[in-house]
């Protein structure tokens, strides 16, 4: 071998060229400069999936089953809900069947029959002129008369069935006319209608709700003025009837 000196390069040949031949001869004991480290090297791709596995070995099937225990003590009912809207009404149901007939009632001939309206009466006048003051006006013609309680010649109502009645008129007047309703001679009520037009007639009307006790009688008489009239001038009517029956 030379002796010059050796640079990097040179010794770097020497490990190319000659190599063969040195090694022959003698070993080299002048080690190389380490090399520079190379680039990392990309990612390799993900290999391929393994193969599905052996399925296991079956579980049992059957265990031990745990112990029923005695059921508990029922439990007392819960406050009560909210009450909820109401339902739609549904169909009107069939008619019933009719009831049975009532038992027959019994006629009392001993006393009056309790009965409401047994005791009603219509009457006109038609008696000619103008009827006295403070007397009974009369009205002769009886339109209705049930039980026969109205005199149609004294014109007075005798009460035989004890109670409430109500009493009215509309007379026919061609003048000034104040009525007066009578019970047993006493003043219950009094009503007067006076004519301040040239009218050939009016037409004036009262009523009254009074409680009779039997026997005892209530009639129409005419007080300051008289100028209720009659057929053919105009008619007049008196009339009364029980509304209600006291023991």
């Amino acid at each position: 071998m030379g002796h010059g000196r050796i640079t990097p390069m040179g010794a770097l040949l020497l490990l190319v060229f000659p190599l063969t031949v040195s090694v022959d001869q003698e070993t080299c004991k002048i080690t190389g400069m380490p090399g520079i480290p190379g680039v990392p090297g990309l990612p390799g791709r993900d290999g391929r999936n393994g193969l599905k596995g052996d399925p296991g070995e079956p579980g049992p099937t059957t265990g031990p089953r745990g112990q029923l225990t005695a059921p508990g003590e029922v439990g007392g009912p819960g406050p009560t809900g909210k009450r909820g809207p109401g339902g739609d009404p549904g169909l009107r149901g069939p008619p019933g069947q009719p009831g049975p007939p009532g038992d027959t009632g019994e006629n009392d001939s001993s006393g009056p029959v309790d009965i409401v309206g047994r005791s009603a009466f219509s009457a006109t006048r038609v008696v000619a002129g103008q009827p006295p003051h403070s007397t009974p006006i009369i009205f002769s013609d009886v339109i209705t008369n049930y039980n026969n309680d109205f005199n149609a010649d004294t014109g007075r109502f005798r009460c035989s069935v004890p109670g409430t009645y109500y009493f009215v008129y509309h007379a026919s007047a061609t003048a000034k006319l104040c009525l007066q309703l009578k019970l047993d001679g006493a003043q219950l009520a009094s009503w007067c209608d006076i004519q301040t037009r040239a009218t050939p007639r009016q037409v004036s009307s009262g009523g009254l709700a009074v409680y009779l006790k039997g026997g005892q009688e209530v009639w129409l008489e005419t007080s300051a003025y008289g100028g209720l009239t009659s057929i053919p001038g105009g008619v007049s009517i008196f009339s009364g009837f029980l509304m209600h029956h006291h023991q």
